[in-house]
């Protein structure tokens, strides 16, 4: 735990693939980088939930044209300095990494859940303990923290799902904080950040006690 448990290092932002289809939403989300890394915080992970299952084309062919998307408007409009990478999920293909200069890093994830991610953990825990590589008691909240993809524990998630709940990350947002947009990303500005920080500062982070 932080010495400031209200300290905001950490953010999530879990978006649809429906909220970069209007024209400047992207460039929009691009503009409110630098404000998040004036705020404090060191990691932006934004999670783009897609309605097509895993492994379908529409899935594959929505993530190819959201990262190519993403790709050229970082390239051509974004100034601010930063790690920028887009993760497709293992074995996908859609890799970009770009390094910066400051300490500031932002990920597009557009893997599996955190469902899927867990159920992949296990079985093949499950087929390395037939094979002899691994021993049941081997299995431990440190065994599933050490092969997550995201290693990282948001402080507070930024939902534009009005109320929705994603199962991304899962294991790692136990304790994280919610807030909820109230508008689309594209109508998204500086001001919606100040608020959603000030409401994560004032709240008493209880850590599920």
């Amino acid at each position: 735990m932080k010495d400031d448990e209200n300290q905001l290092e950490t953010l999530l932002l879990t978006l649809n693939e429906s909220d970069f289809l209007s024209a400047g939403s992207t460039e929009n989300l691009f503009l409110r980088f630098p404000f998040i890394r004036d705020s404090g915080v060191e990691l932006v992970i934004v999670r783009i939930d897609f309605l097509s299952p895993d492994g379908s084309a529409e899935k594959n062919r929505m993530t190819r044209l959201l990262s190519e998307k993403i790709k050229s408007v970082f390239q051509a409009k974004y100034e601010g300095g930063m790690s920028f990478q887009i993760y497709g999920g293992k074995d996908s293909g859609i890799s970009f990494q770009s390094p910066g200069k400051e300490n500031f890093s932002v990920i597009f994830s557009m893997g599996p859940g955190g469902r899927d991610e867990l159920k992949t953990i296990l079985l093949t825990f499950i087929q390395d303990c037939k094979a002899g590589k691994a021993n049941p008691a081997d299995m431990d909240p440190n065994y599933i923290s050490a092969h997550l993809d995201m290693p990282f524990t948001p402080d507070l998630i930024v939902s534009s799902s009005k109320n929705k709940l994603t199962d991304y990350m899962i294991w790692q947002t136990v304790y994280s904080e919610y807030y909820f947009m109230s508008k689309e990303m594209e109508k998204w500005t500086n001001s919606d950040f100040k608020d959603a920080f000030s409401a994560f500062h004032n709240r008493e982070r209880r850590y599920g006690v």
